[in-house]
């Protein structure tokens, strides 16, 4: 962050009162470590702000100078199959005023908020009040976040707008991280195009059809025309070789069924209060026989007092089982697999660690990635599509969390995901 970013970011909390400057200190550093595509620093930018500001509506608008309109690249309060019809023009109105002057526009009361965008605001918001702020570097803009609808029924003021200022510095620097990033392997990526395609469908291809062998493998073996009586030890065997191979199977199929909603913006949630310990040992349980293969030895240190959050059952079981199995499945035989909880500074922790293969820092942005596989080789010796870590992190996501792949110390991997605090817990 250059000099002048800092001297406004500290100017702008030293206008706050005491009371709210944890808050936005906390909302500076969390947008500071900002990374991914486009789309996921301006997604979950919205939910920062949004979530700690309590705003009732945050996007992101990007221009799109061919065809002179904005698009946008989050929004909060819209769904994401909505968001294509979205394109104000970049020639007139409230937006374009602040793209040409690259200035914020602090908006206050109906008939205001009437003028500037020529219609009455939405009645489902308590209060018509935004600021419209340019994600500024080196004098360029691109794009504008736009704050809406206090929650707390108090319209915003001129204080508030250096805030957002600073807000958008950040942002702003995390957009340009990203553009550098993905236009530094646009070239690479753009030659490899053919190649990954190929890659990705050998490797869907495998998955399918490696399940699918064994079922038509052993079909034939219970068959009633056979003519030949099936012991019941063989039919134990039988029964479980295509119990597993149907669950990999329908595994595959799922995975990418929500990759395609997650892409879609159709996944819908069923958000409860959930106790994460107990999620953990609904997890950890089925998968201990697959362990105990391993001779790994578990050390739990479950320790976050009162851990409830407010999340999907059904989600976060898929995540932590993801979690769980990977850190199984990459640990070196006579090993340990690793699970901790904490709370920390009004979220829950949970980290897993495994010591076995360690994946490399190199590979610690694009881990998430659809398709990635550590070992790209046709010998690898472990299976799956690649989809696991796409969608356990779009799920932390979808419901506030976070999760990043840590080193842990000792020749090891460690995955730290946290989530909130439920209220009142």
């Amino acid at each position: 962050m250059s000099q002048t970013d800092q001297k406004r970011l500290s100017s702008s909390v030293d206008m706050i009162p005491a009371t709210d400057v944890s808050k936005y200190l906390e909302l500076f550093g969390r947008l500071a470590s900002l990374a991914g595509s486009e789309c996921e620093i301006s997604l979950r930018s919205c939910n920062l702000i949004a979530e700690t500001l309590n705003v009732m509506a945050c996007s992101i608008l990007l221009p799109n100078p061919l065809e002179k309109t904005f698009y946008l690249g989050a929004a909060r309060q819209i769904s994401r199959k909505d968001w294509p019809e979205v394109c104000p023009s970049m020639d007139s109105g409230p937006l374009a005023d602040v793209y040409k002057s690259r200035q914020p526009l602090l908006i206050n009361g109906k008939k205001v908020f009437e003028n500037h965008f020529g219609r009455p605001h939405n009645d489902r918001y308590c209060l018509p009040s935004c600021i419209l702020t340019p994600l500024l570097k080196d004098n360029r803009c691109l794009g504008i976040i736009n704050i809406a609808h206090p929650g707390t029924g108090n319209p915003f003021t001129p204080m508030e707008g250096n805030l957002r200022e600073s807000s958008a510095v950040l942002i702003s620097n995390a957009l340009i991280r990203s553009s550098y990033h993905h236009g530094r392997i646009e070239a690479q990526r753009t030659h490899q195009a053919d190649d990954l395609k190929y890659s990705v469908l050998s490797i869907i291809s495998h998955e399918l059809r490696t399940p699918l062998a064994v079922i038509s493998g052993a079909v034939p073996m219970i068959s009633p025309d056979s003519g030949t009586a099936i012991k019941p030890k063989l039919l134990r065997q039988l029964h479980s070789l295509l119990s597993k191979n149907c669950d990999r199977l329908n595994e595959v199929v799922t995975n990418i069924l929500d990759v395609t909603e997650i892409e879609n913006g159709t996944l819908e949630l069923d958000l409860q209060i959930l106790d994460i310990h107990e999620v953990l040992e609904g997890v950890m349980g089925p998968l201990r026989p697959e362990s105990s293969k391993k001779k790994l030895c578990w050390k739990l240190d479950l320790d976050a007092p009162f851990p409830k959050i407010r999340a999907d059952p059904k989600r976060m079981h898929q995540v932590f089982r993801e979690l769980v199995s990977n850190a199984i499945k990459f640990s070196s035989d006579g090993e340990s697999v690793d699970i901790k909880t904490r709370a920390d500074m009004g979220r829950v922790v949970v980290e897993f660690t495994n010591y076995g293969e360690v994946i490399e820092k190199s590979d610690g942005k694009i881990i998430f990635e659809k398709f990635f596989q550590c070992d790209q080789s046709s010998t690898r010796k472990h299976g799956g599509v690649g989809l696991g870590l796409f969608l356990a992190k779009n799920l932390i996501n979808m419901q506030k969390g976070d999760i990043e792949l840590r080193g842990s110390g000792h020749g090891g991997t460690t995955f730290m995901v946290s989530f909130p605090l439920q209220s009142g817990t």
